[in-house]
């Protein structure tokens, strides 16, 4: 009867790890499709969203010019996403200080490609009086899933962002880009479709940033 019960539970704990096995190769083979631009979407975060996220924010080369420039632990992905959620209970009307969507490619609806924002930055218009003139401006922030890189996806999720922005925010007429100096591929990728360079290595929390300004309208 013991050795019985055991081949059972072999037999178990073989097909768990074969479907975890599975389904890790078929996240990694959606990861590696490239992404088809014009099928792209931007939509609101959810609860259901989680773990396809996590799997983009704890990757240390995304992050690495992302906020701390930490990878996030799972804890960090739930408040984030219950933020926002709170945020997007905000009507147009309200005092709304974050909009935060994710990127995907309409025909895979379930994975996330990556996540665009567009916010308020009192940490940075109140750390100098010099940075004043950015209080009540909104800053951009985007970050992609390494295989949704340089594949034309920041940028049409940009334009997409615009477009939200005209609908919810009308009057904006410009938007702020805070971009580490030492991200080659950011500041490439700013002068490439021409934002314009404003200030120049700016301190902010013992960081050198450049900051680029997008016309709206």
């Amino acid at each position: 009867m013991i050795e019985i019960r055991n081949k059972k539970k072999s037999s178990k704990t073989q097909k768990y790890i074969k479907h975890i096995k599975t389904k890790n190769l078929t996240r990694k083979r959606n990861h590696n499709k490239i992404p088809n631009k014009n099928n792209l979407i931007l939509k609101t975060i959810t609860n259901l969203d989680e773990k396809s996220l996590y799997q983009i924010v704890r990757n240390p080369r995304v992050m690495k010019y992302v906020g701390n420039g930490k990878p996030w632990v799972l804890s960090k992905v739930k408040k984030f996403i219950s933020y926002t959620l709170e945020e997007d209970k905000l009507t147009s009307n309200d005092t709304r200080n974050y909009y935060s969507f994710k990127i995907i490619d309409s025909n895979n609806p379930n994975l996330i490609l990556g996540v665009i924002e567009f916010h308020l930055f009192p940490q940075l218009s109140e750390s100098h009086n010099s940075f004043k003139k950015y209080k009540n401006q909104y800053f951009l922030t985007i970050y992609l899933h390494p295989k949704s890189q340089g594949k034309g996806v920041a940028i049409k999720s940009i334009n997409l962002l615009i477009k939200k922005i005209k609908e919810v925010k009308p009057k904006l007429e410009t938007l702020y880009s805070m971009v580490n100096v030492n991200n080659d591929k950011m500041i490439q990728f700013s002068e490439k479709h021409q934002f314009k360079l404003v200030d120049r290595n700016v301190s902010f929390h013992n960081k050198k940033f450049n900051i680029y300004q997008i016309n709206i309208q």
